[in-house]
Order: C-alpha cells, then structure tokens, then sequence
C-alpha cells in the first residue's frame, strides 16, 4: 500500500467515527480536516465531494463488520453455531470496536437518511439486505442439512434477529449500557436452540 492509499485508508477510519458520532449532514468538512489532519484540499485529492466520502465512508464501516462476521463464521461448522455467531459478533463488533461509538452506521445511516441523501440510503438498504441475506442462507440451510425443523419461516428467524439486534443496539447507545446487546444475544442463542431439530 503506497502513501496515497494509507493516507486514504487513514481517511476512511477517522471519518467513519466522526460520521458514527455526529451523522452525515451535521458534520462540516471544517470537522473532516480537524479529525484527520488532512487539509480540505487533501480530502477532495481522495474524494470527489462531502457526498462521496459520505458514500465511500459507510462502505468502509460496513466491510470492517463484514470481514468480522465473516471470520467469526469460519469457525463454526452447524447451522445453529452460525446462527449463534452473527449474534455474538454483531453484539462484540459494536462493545469492542472503537469506530462505532454511537452504534451501528446501518440503523443510524438509514434514521438520517430516510427523506434525503438518497445515495446513502440506497448504500443503507444494500448493506442491511446483505445481513438479512447472511441470515436467511444460514437458517436455509440449515432447514436442508436436517439441522433446524422444517417449519422454520427464513424470513421471521431474520426479522427477529435484525430487530432484536438494532432494538438491542439503539437501547445499549441510548443508556450507555452494553447489557442489553447481552440480553439480546442470550435470547437469540436460546431462540436457536428452540429451532433445532431434536436428536
């Protein structure tokens, strides 16, 4: 990686917990250049507009709980011990991670930009869809390995995992308190377990 791409990269990190503090249409690029250390005209060298590094910003964050989540499932052989991991790792990913202070950038970029910034709500619907896809494969399969029960619904094991996670999330920003992504996961690890076949 040459200097252009670590200053880039550098970028990217230090944007991503100033968009995840304050949000996208709050943040001045007078905010950028003193997060960063990057004069303005060394940010446009990188990215085009505010819009762009906004756009190139919440990919970054999106991919750094990609590759966990990816790394986390690596290591899991069932169905239900991945089912159990997206759980465990969404909840660590976001108490562990220094990026993301004030909560997932998914939830918060889709609250902010439900009416404006069109872009980014797209970018918001793309990477939520990838986690619900994540979800549904996993309990499909799982389904088709003799694993999980075959009246398992794909699309409700999604939606209670999304919601609980995001309702966990935003409870757990909102009260400083990590105690209710714990509660949370604890119950969708019970929640797995109530959707297995029995031996």
């Amino acid at each position: 990686m040459d200097k252009g791409d670590k200053t880039r990269q550098a970028i990217l990190r230090k944007v991503a917990v100033l968009f995840n503090e304050k949000g996208y249409a709050a943040t001045s690029m007078q905010d950028v250049t003193a997060a960063t250390g990057v004069q303005r005209g060394g940010v446009y060298n990188h990215f085009a507009s505010k819009e762009a590094l906004a756009v190139e910003t919440f990919e970054y964050a999106c991919s750094v709980l990609s590759k966990r989540l990816m790394q986390s499932l690596r290591r899991q052989k069932s169905a239900g011990g991945r089912l159990k991991a997206i759980a465990s790792c969404f909840a660590e990913h976001y108490c562990q991670n220094p990026l993301f202070p004030c909560g997932c950038p998914v939830l918060n970029t889709a609250v902010e930009a439900k009416r404006e910034m069109l872009p980014l709500r797209r970018k918001a619907q793309e990477a939520m869809g990838e986690f619900k896809d994540l979800i549904l494969k996993t309990t499909v399969k799982g389904v088709k390995t003799g694993e999980l029960t075959d009246s398992v619904d794909a699309e409700a094991v999604a939606a209670v995992f999304i919601s609980t996670l995001e309702g966990a999330m935003l409870l757990s920003v909102l009260y400083d308190d990590p105690t209710y992504l714990d509660h949370a996961v604890n119950h969708l690890h019970r929640y797995v377990d109530s959707l297995a076949v029995n031996t």
